[in-house]
């Protein structure tokens, strides 16, 4: 196999010419020379780090799209595998058209200042916005959900704190009785 190869050598919704075949893909992948990442392929050298994870969602974005929810905890490192189905959001009034494609979920959402953050030309939730919607919307929140917010606080230097404190800057966010005691409810496991 060829020394420099991109770090993503092709997903399933982005070919270029420089990419492999679908079958030679598949074919080094048999060999162990590639794995595949959600609906990409790298090289098994290639550590799977956050830019990682975030170029291969930004071949599905829709434009002016903000990776959130499940796809952003994916991407920090919080969940060891890609969602079924990719979650992004648009601010308000961000006049974007819907997106029909069975594996993206595209809502509108209300966004505060220091709720988005950027990395490598990508948006996504900030670690804190994503922990807060891991509280908020997730109908059950069990021992599973609580390991990934874990794992997120552990991977991003979060806290219940801040989160609180985000909370409270917030009065009119929709379930916030119910993310505020689930993060104490948290906090009182951890020091348990």
């Amino acid at each position: 196999m060829p020394t420099s190869l991109p770090r993503i050598l092709a997903s399933a919704s982005r070919l270029n010419p420089h990419d492999f075949d679908i079958a030679e893909l598949h074919a080094m992948r048999l060999d162990g020379e590639t794995i595949a990442i959600d609906d990409a392929f790298t090289s098994v050298d290639e550590p799977h780090t956050l830019a990682l994870r975030l170029g291969v969602l930004s071949s599905l974005m829709p434009a002016r799209a903000i990776v959130e929810c499940n796809s952003a905890l994916w991407v920090y490192g919080a969940l060891p595998r890609p969602p079924a189905v990719h979650s992004f959001c648009i601010p308000v009034g961000g006049n974007s058209r819907p997106v029909a494609q069975p594996r993206l979920r595209v809502r509108e959402v209300a966004l505060r200042s220091g709720d988005v953050v950027e990395v490598d030309g990508v948006s996504l939730t900030s670690p804190v916005r994503t922990a807060i919607d891991l509280v908020r919307l997730n109908a059950v929140f069990g021992a599973s959900e609580a390991e990934t917010l874990a794992r997120l606080f552990s991977e991003c230097s979060v806290t219940v704190e801040k989160c609180v404190e985000r909370l409270d800057r917030s009065p009119g966010i929709p379930h916030r009785i119910r993310a505020l005691a689930r993060l104490n409810r948290t906090l009182e496991g951890w020091c348990a």
